[in-house]
């Protein structure tokens, strides 16, 4: 039964990662576009990186994530209404709904938008100055300087790198300047993907475990259930399931408590704050 539950979860937060990763990839699409390449080529050409960072205009990026966090904010509710209907038979059920606007589901909608937007901006911004640092040392022609930092604009300081690398190999393979160019377009445009699939599982899965437990604390405050319930810790149970979590699978504890994953010193409310694309869940018990 719990593992229908635990499977049950990752079927809605599937449901839910098409909004987060559109809105990831159009955001990275407009802010790509609102770019000034002659711009940016002034300010690389003068070795200015903080005058290029400005020219990427980073408040624009973040600007527009806020698409990504609305998605956020519907994978919560469906999570808390999920939780609710999940509330077995001998449960008197009244009706509770989930206020978005309530102070408590606020809270951890705003918090949960900050951190997932700082997160971004923030690994975009090593990325961009990483980038910069490159073009400029290397004396790159400012207009293909300004398109290749463009190009990382949305990746994170690991993908801009693995461009420079491939960059560096193709250069020294002889490939002409049409080829690398080309190449890295369309790399570019793959870890875009990969990076929307990722950001989208992850933040669909921890915002419906998070909308599940708002909808369990509220129903302890409603004294629907008992404040004695417990929640319990669920892995995916196959071969993919980490080690640390893989250990917590069975953990019990208090309805309002914290996991705590002793591997790696974490406490959480849901397990899915604890790592990326992590599919784990927790499901409500009753002593």
């Amino acid at each position: 039964r719990n593992e229908e539950k635990q499977m049950s979860v990752r079927v809605l937060a599937s449901r839910n990662e098409k909004a987060i990763r559109d809105g990831f990839q159009q955001a990275v699409e407009n802010s790509r576009e609102a770019v000034i390449l002659a711009e940016l080529s002034k300010e690389i050409a003068v070795g200015d990186i903080a005058a290029a960072e400005a020219a990427t205009r980073p408040d624009m990026f973040k600007n527009e994530l806020t698409s990504v966090t609305n998605g956020q904010r519907d994978a919560y509710k469906a999570g808390a209404d999920q939780a609710y209907k999940e509330l077995p038979k001998g449960v008197q059920k009244t009706g509770t709904t989930i206020n978005l606007l309530a102070p408590a589901a606020q809270e951890t909608l705003t918090v949960e938008g900050a951190r997932l937007v700082t997160q971004v901006t923030e690994s975009n911004r090593q990325a961009i100055v990483e980038i910069l640092d490159d073009v400029i040392t290397r004396g790159v022609p400012p207009l293909r300087a300004a398109k290749n930092v463009r190009q990382v604009i949305g990746l994170n300081s690991v993908q801009a790198g693995a461009l420079i690398k491939q960059r560096e190999q193709m250069e020294a393979a002889g490939k002409t300047i049409s080829q690398i160019e080309s190449a890295l377009e369309r790399r570019s445009k793959k870890m875009i993907r990969s990076r929307a699939n990722t950001i989208a599982r992850t933040e669909s899965i921890r915002a419906v475990g998070q909308g599940r437990q708002r909808m369990w604390d509220q129903l302890v405050e409603d004294d629907v259930i008992p404040a004695q319930a417990q929640k319990r810790w669920i892995t995916s149970n196959d071969e993919l399931v980490g080690e640390d979590h893989d250990d917590m699978m069975g953990e019990t504890v208090g309805i309002n408590e914290e996991f705590y994953i002793p591997e790696t010193g974490q406490s959480v409310s849901v397990p899915n704050e604890s790592r990326p694309n992590c599919r784990c869940t927790s499901v409500i018990v009753f002593p």
